[in-house]
């Protein structure tokens, strides 16, 4: 069994008795505000029915154990649904113009209809949309989630890439896949990494120096990601010495003619280290 029960603020209640064992609730003006709110009951433990004595329902006193009462709704606390918006633009991680989108209001308010980048989804606005067609100036991206993963490829990321210090090689698109895949970067198919130019070796001049590959994303942008590369040798007594937390360093280019260009690409942010308190 479920009770509804109106009108029920502690504090109002709280009020209104001091006012009236004090006496002065003539003189008290706007400190009882009315207040809508509906919280929803259900007992702990069901009381039992009357007993029907001939054509009467005879009601026993409730006991203390009946009069025990489980909030099951609170109408101030409720979350409000979902409502649907149309965009007037591209937004990131949430779609493309002219899409309509269902998102909680309060986020949407701020996020969407201030800044003037949607519309509430009003019928007309819906029909709007939906006839709406898309050219290819409105797609600025392949996904919503494209410029998330070409900011991490260009500004978070600077890849390791480790070649053979005796053997003579050239470097391939599926090296630079396998420097990805260690650093939980997956990248689709060889066709997405391109060279601007072509590097072979082994080269000892070149260690720890940077280059950089175009990476295709969806073959819609591209990203420039930095990398640096490694000598490594089978033999443990021929290989170089590990050079730690390289990617907070700047480090010289293989090509000169790249020096501008890795050059404003940005160093990723330091690494946050959790300290113990018990070391």
């Amino acid at each position: 069994m479920a009770f509804v029960a109106r009108n029920l603020n502690p504090n109002n209640i709280s009020c209104a008795t001091n006012a009236i064992n004090a006496g002065i609730l003539k003189t008290i003006s706007g400190t009882i505000l009315p207040s809508r709110n509906t919280f929803v009951l259900r007992r702990k433990n069901p009381a039992p029915p009357g007993r029907i004595n001939g054509n009467k329902r005879e009601w026993f006193k409730l006991k203390a154990i009946y009069k025990e009462y489980i909030l099951v709704e609170d109408t101030q606390t409720k979350r409000l649904a979902d409502k649907q918006f149309v965009l007037k633009t591209f937004v990131e991680d949430v779609g493309q113009k002219g899409d309509i989108i269902w998102m909680h209001p309060l986020r949407a308010y701020e996020r969407l209809i201030l800044p003037g980048l949607a519309d509430f989804g009003t019928p007309e606005n819906i029909a709007e949309a939906l006839k709406y067609k898309k050219t290819e100036e409105d797609i600025k991206y392949s996904t919503i989630t494209a410029p998330e993963v070409k900011r991490i490829l260009e500004v978070h990321t600077i890849l390791k890439v480790t070649m053979n210090k005796e053997t003579p090689w050239t470097m391939e698109p599926w090296h630079i896949r396998v420097a990805c895949r260690q650093a939980n970067i997956m990248l689709g198919s060889n066709d997405c990494v391109q060279f601007p130019r072509k590097i072979e070796g082994p080269n000892l001049d070149w260690e720890a120096k940077e280059f950089y590959v175009i990476i295709k994303i969806n073959n819609f942008e591209e990203a420039k990601l930095r990398c640096r590369l490694h000598h490594w040798s089978t033999s443990p007594f021929d290989r170089l010495p590990w050079e730690s937390d390289f990617w907070g360093k700047r480090a010289e280019p293989i090509f000169p003619e790249d020096a501008e260009l890795l050059s404003k690409m940005p160093l990723p942010p330091p690494k946050r280290v959790v300290k113990d308190d018990w070391a």
